[in-house]
């Protein structure tokens, strides 16, 4: 694994502790990534690369993709991101070359 997501602040927090307790370093060795875009995510270290999520946003879309599901119309094209922030418990590493 060299990623993981975690939502809550508390999650990505113990998610940082624990790897740093298994000697796992954050993020040369394991990126840790939040989803609300909190600004807890500054206080922590490393800094957390969050992305932001519109959840109201999300979550309508997600109900008119239901409804046209139940309407046998095409499915709508997923909701991308609002935007991400990154720092420091991100770095890009280069793909994987072995498969």
């Amino acid at each position: 694994m060299t990623a993981m997501t975690a939502g809550r602040p508390r999650k990505r927090n113990t998610s940082i502790e624990l790897a740093d307790d298994c000697s796992i370093s954050v993020p040369s060795q394991l990126a840790v990534i939040g989803h609300d875009n909190s600004p807890f995510s500054t206080l922590i270290a490393p800094a957390l690369t969050t992305i932001d999520i519109d959840a109201s946003g999300l979550g309508r879309h997600l109900a008119n993709r239901a409804l046209a599901v139940v309407r046998g119309e095409p499915e709508l094209p997923a909701v991308p991101p609002r935007g991400a922030s990154k720092r420091d418990s991100f770095v890009e590493r280069p793909p994987d070359q072995s498969q």
